[in-house]
């Protein structure tokens, strides 16, 4: 890290450039229908989520 003191104006600038980002990020999320889920899953789920994502690869190859 540089050993040039930060002033009030470079932590502002940080400030503002990381909120941009968030915005940004928080836009695309949006855009594309993000949507923040909490699931309890058990092994038979995941072995039928695993089997089905299998399928779907061995289709998308299959496709000319």
């Amino acid at each position: 890290m540089s050993t040039k003191p930060r002033t009030d104006r470079i932590r502002q600038q940080d400030a503002d450039r990381q909120q941009a980002r968030s915005d940004r990020v928080a836009a695309h999320k949006q855009r594309v229908g993000a949507e923040v889920i909490k699931i309890e899953m058990y092994a038979g789920t995941r072995r039928d989520l695993e089997l089905m994502q299998q399928v779907a690869a061995m289709r998308r190859r299959a496709k000319p």
